[in-house]
């Protein structure tokens, strides 16, 4: 039997084995500080940030270090005390990334926080500065800026959807925090519902998660959170995603093009929302997050509360080591993560779990060779985003970009169904996302072109319009010219001829005189 199928909701997607049970009974707990935390600053959102700090100097938690000079992205903060040691210099000869490198000292002291937002200052166009100064960014793995998803409504918004959906196996950090930290949840999603006028609210959690529904239901039935309800999602991957979640809960597609807040939905993971009121009630900055330690290669699978910024060596120590023989050390999610070679890599705000695999946990790669596409369709199947994923791998290969964005390789969210399911195992979602890299320089290069042509064009078209005025200008002067002209002309002809006929009689007049 294949391993997918289709639900009511959204096509696609595929059933994974969860692995959930490692860390799920594993409670909260502090990382604590590392000696050394690592920024970097090439942004999720492609964008490179500016450093606005020197080496030497001394900072403290929430002292803004790097600034995104287009002004999308919020800024780079410290998350703890200490002294910078570089500036754009990488922990790791083979990581090409630029990363700012800050020595701590332990102490953890705080920059003074910003004003908490109160009474008729909490706005929405306060709230929507206060995300960006906090550095409040989505935490389940994209890291578009929060500000940013919330910044153009089109118009008033209708639901809130608290996204808890961990649908990639081993991630348990989202389901820690609902269990232990429910009301706080529902009363920051009420506290953000009644600043935008939001009517409802639905908090969506896979149906496995019991005690996590559990613990949001005792607190909803307590009548304490009017707006807000449940919503029960398939055990299906990706029913996570921003528009297969909304899709499942509301029946409603987003097309491509669009954004949620565009159809009056407000979409945020579980730690973005509590993010979102911690900057809004406390004025606090993003300095922490919750993830999952997980897989067959570590000692003691854990959830922890760990600072931005902390090398995963650290995180590795505090599980208690590495087991004999691990395979694969993974940043993020088995699906969406990437593999990382150097344990100086740093957790950064969309960082989830650090996986640490096993044999237990891969299979054998003498069976997992990659083979020629057969054709058999089922990676068509199972995209969530309606897309053709065999076309688009044969476009990729011969770089036909044109075509490629015909095709909507953009709206590939990288989400590896196709991988799973694909017999001849292509790495799909790798090609994939090289393809995408080469579009969007495609189609930046080719709005540049567009924009190069629109202004050549202009400049004809002035100088054009220049030349038909200096020639309608030079018309009109010679056409006055002629006018005023005319009546001198005449009188200069009336004396020449009058000097003509005095002439002549002047010389008549001395032919009579010789004559006589």
């Amino acid at each position: 039997m294949r391993p997918w199928r289709n639900f009511d909701g959204f096509a696609g997607g595929v059933v994974l084995p969860s692995r959930k049970s490692l860390s799920s009974e594993a409670s909260i707990r502090n990382a604590g500080i590392p000696p050394r935390l690592f920024y970097p600053l090439e942004l999720a959102s492609g964008h490179r940030a500016v450093p606005i700090v020197k080496v030497g100097d001394y900072v403290k938690k929430g002292t803004p270090l790097a600034l995104c000079p287009e002004g999308f992205d919020p800024p780079i903060c410290a998350t703890t005390s200490g002294t910078l040691l570089s500036l754009g210099e990488s922990p790791d000869a083979s990581d090409t990334a630029s990363m700012i490198t800050l020595e701590t000292d332990g102490l953890d002291l705080a920059a003074p926080l910003l004003p908490p937002l109160i009474g008729s200052e909490r706005t929405p166009e306060n709230v929507i500065s206060r995300l960006h100064e906090s550095g409040v960014l989505g935490m389940g793995g994209a890291g578009f800026p929060t500000a940013q998803k919330i910044k153009n409504l089109s118009g008033p918004l209708q639901l809130l959807i608290i996204n808890g959906a961990e649908c990639e196996p081993f991630l348990t950090c989202d389901e820690r925090v609902i269990r232990e930290h429910p009301e706080e949840l529902l009363r920051s999603a009420e506290a953000l519902a009644q600043i935008f006028d939001i009517p409802k609210i639905l908090v969506a959690v896979e149906s496995s998660r019991s005690d996590a529904l559990n613990a949001l239901k005792h607190e909803i039935d307590s009548g304490a959170f009017s707006r807000s309800s449940l919503f029960a999602l398939p055990d299906r991957y990706p029913a996570g995603g921003e528009r297969q979640l909304i899709q499942t809960v509301s029946g409603l597609a987003i097309a491509a093009g669009t954004h949620p807040v565009d159809h009056g939905i407000l979409c945020l993971n579980v730690q973005t929302l509590l993010a979102v009121a911690r900057a809004i009630d406390q004025g606090a900055y993003l300095t922490r997050r919750i993830m999952t330690v997980s897989g067959h290669g570590i000692q003691d699978p854990s959830n922890l509360d760990v600072l931005i910024g902390t090398p995963i060596r650290d995180l590795i120590e505090c599980c208690g080591g590495m087991m004999e023989g691990p395979k694969q050390l993974i940043l993020g999610g088995p699906m969406m993560g990437h593999s990382v070679s150097s344990t100086e890599t740093p957790v950064t705000k969309t960082s989830s779990a650090l996986l640490v695999l096993s044999d237990t946990d891969l299979p054998s790669s003498p069976l997992f060779a990659e083979h020629p596409c057969i054709r058999c369709g089922a990676c068509t199947e199972a995209c969530p985003q309606g897309l053709l994923p065999q076309n688009l791998h044969d476009l990729v290969k011969v770089k036909r970009l044109a075509e490629l964005e015909r095709l909507h390789l953009l709206d590939c969210i990288e989400c590896g169904c196709c991988d799973v399911v694909c017999p001849s195992v292509i790495p799909l979602t790798e090609r994939f996302r090289e393809g995408k890299k080469q579009l969007r320089r495609y189609l930046f290069d080719d709005q540049l072109a567009q924009k190069a042509k629109i202004r050549h064009e202009a400049r004809l078209a002035r100088l054009h319009r220049e030349q038909l005025e200096r020639n309608q200008e030079a018309e009109a002067r010679k056409s006055a010219l002629g006018q005023s002209a005319q009546p001198r002309i005449q009188e200069a002809l009336e004396r020449a001829r009058l000097k003509k006929t005095q002439r002549m009689h002047a010389v008549q007049a001395r032919g009579q005189d010789d004559a006589s």
